[in-house]
């Protein structure tokens, strides 16, 4: 059995932050009495990245996870659990952080309807969105987007 910090989001934001070459911050909700949680806080400010955008969230009753089934190296299985998914964000909030990006990357562990909201500002905005997949599944979601023939958002 092996344990590890991480997921997509994270681990987006703490290898773009190791790259140096920009400030980055993490736009996320985490679950607000969990230790997990203030382990992975701890974990995003040693590593650069800014959480002035990640929210304790007293509806969250559950912490992300996953489990996966590895063979010789190779992914074979996995089982997902994102309470993320099931959030509403602050659409104020959320425009003021993507306000101040460069560039925004969402992932599709967020809901399409979190992904609609996040394409729509950052055109709004003029902001460069990139959607990093994470599975097969989740990918769709990308499908509800709506792009330009430049392909922005």
């Amino acid at each position: 059995m092996f344990c590890s910090i991480g997921g997509s989001g994270f681990n987006i934001a703490v290898n773009l932050a190791n790259e140096g070459r920009a400030s980055v911050a993490l736009f996320t909700h985490i679950r607000a009495r969990s230790p997990i949680s203030n382990i992975v806080l701890a974990q995003l400010r040693e590593e650069g990245v800014s959480t002035q955008y990640v929210v304790r969230d007293k509806q969250i009753q559950r912490d992300s996870g996953l489990v996966a089934h590895r063979a010789d190296g190779e992914l074979v299985s996995a089982v997902s659990s994102m309470p993320i998914e099931d959030i509403d964000f602050n659409t104020s909030r959320l425009k003021s952080a993507i306000n101040k990006a460069s560039v925004v990357v969402a992932d599709c562990n967020l809901s399409g309807t979190q992904l609609a909201l996040i394409a729509q500002l950052c055109a709004e905005n003029r902001r460069k969105l990139i959607v990093a997949g994470v599975s097969e599944t989740k990918c769709k979601r990308i499908e509800l987007l709506s792009f330009h023939s430049d392909g922005t958002a």
